[in-house]
């Protein structure tokens, strides 16, 4: 299965079990998490952009 099918899947599947719970994966999360899993940035990049996005 290609990467990108795989990608779009697993962002599907948080924006569902996130809506569940009544929340909302906003565009700029899922870029961010889209960059991780293509290996644009580091697990601690990632952590610490997410880091930021938290305490905006």
């Amino acid at each position: 299965m290609d990467k990108s099918v795989i990608i779009i899947r697993a962002i599907k599947y948080a924006t569902a079990t996130l809506a569940i719970e009544g929340r909302v994966l906003d565009e700029d999360a899922q870029d961010l998490i889209k960059r991780q899993m293509k290996g644009e940035l580091t697990e601690q990049e990632f952590l610490n952009a997410a880091l930021r996005r938290v305490m905006e």
